[in-house]
């Protein structure tokens, strides 16, 4: 019988996983810059990575951070707490490793400090023991939308990748704390998730 694969988490993977330090670099692919390490509405912690998307400006935001302490080869899946809020839904925040697609996020939140934990729905196969991860928000055509970050994990992905270890997360990748969310893209360069 194949045995289904097991996860285990280390948020300590990541030089800042819950945005507490200086471990991320911010930036903007647009006129004004829209990420911001913000002392509000944090899941954990006192602080939180908040990429601002307003049509004006036009507003947008990216943030880089490090992984350190892969072992090459092995396979892993990424888990980001998310929150959203704004009157416009036209923009997913784009999650890479190394620049492969591992997903993307999208929609809103019932309100604000209502977190749901978002599982990429590939796997990333670790080529170094370093890794960089970048969480991109485009400006939109219609709208505001903040959208908020905190407690990042890498998921250690061992065994046989034959199901979608339901613990975890549901068939769509996700485990939904509140609200729903949505998940597209895929890379030629990441390996297909748990197919269900």
């Amino acid at each position: 019988m194949p045995r289904r694969p097991r996860l285990t988490g280390d948020g300590e993977l990541f030089t800042d996983p819950s945005f507490e330090g200086t471990g991320w670099t911010l930036g903007t692919e647009c006129e004004v810059q829209g990420a911001a390490i913000v002392s509000s509405n944090a899941r954990t912690g006192t602080k939180a990575l908040r990429i601002r998307s307003r049509v004006v400006g036009p507003t947008c935001g990216f943030a880089e951070g490090q992984a350190s302490g892969l072992t090459p080869g092995n396979s892993y899946r990424l888990a980001i707490y998310w929150d959203a809020q704004g009157t416009s839904t036209d923009r997913d925040a784009a999650v890479t490793m190394d620049g492969a697609s591992m997903g993307s996020i999208s929609g809103v939140t019932p309100g604000p400090g209502q977190y749901e934990r978002w599982l990429s729905p590939v796997v990333f196969v670790a080529s170094g023991p370093t890794a960089t991860i970048k969480i991109n928000q485009p400006s939109g055509f219609s709208g505001n939308l903040d959208r908020f970050f905190d407690d990042l994990e890498l998921l250690d992905v061992i065994g046989d990748i034959v199901a979608e270890p339901s613990s975890v997360s549901n068939e769509a990748g996700v485990e939904s704390l509140a609200g729903t969310a949505q998940l597209s893209g895929m890379s030629p360069n990441a390996k297909p998730g748990f197919g269900g």
